[in-house]
């Protein structure tokens, strides 16, 4: 997560929010603020950010944040044991940059028509949010 942290910098701290994101005021400099390297759209970045700042703070701030052995141990073990490929996968999946391709067999729909019925159900207030 420190790594994370570092590599992301001051990102996180001035994430937008959904509403700056589709407001169209605002959306056309934000997309160029965080613009990154070509084929990665501003959208996947601000994903990934968000899910960098969900992960990272809370009760489980120290937990992640707490090192062990030298950083070039760590960088071997990570490298020989993590399934890094896999989980740079599910990161993309749970950021919404990729599909997750068992959702529909574990929900009974797509991913969209789920998600667009729970937005509707909220702003119906047929589901509280706390």
């Amino acid at each position: 997560m420190r790594l994370a942290q570092d590599i992301a910098g001051g990102k996180i701290i001035t994430l937008p929010s959904e509403k700056d994101l589709e407001n169209p005021e605002t959306m056309e400099i934000l997309t160029e603020c965080f613009a990154g390297k070509e084929g990665f759209p501003p959208r996947d970045i601000i994903k990934m950010l968000r899910l960098i700042e969900n992960m990272s703070v809370g009760a489980g701030l120290p937990e992640a944040m707490h090192g062990a052995g030298s950083p070039a141990a760590q960088k071997i073990m990570i490298a020989r044991r993590s399934g890094i490929d896999r989980k740079m996968e599910l990161a993309k999946i749970i950021a919404g940059i990729h599909k997750d391709k068992y959702f529909e067999d574990i929900i009974g729909k797509d991913e969209t028509a789920h998600w667009d019925e729970v937005k509707k159900k909220i702003k119906e207030k047929k589901v509280q949010i706390y």
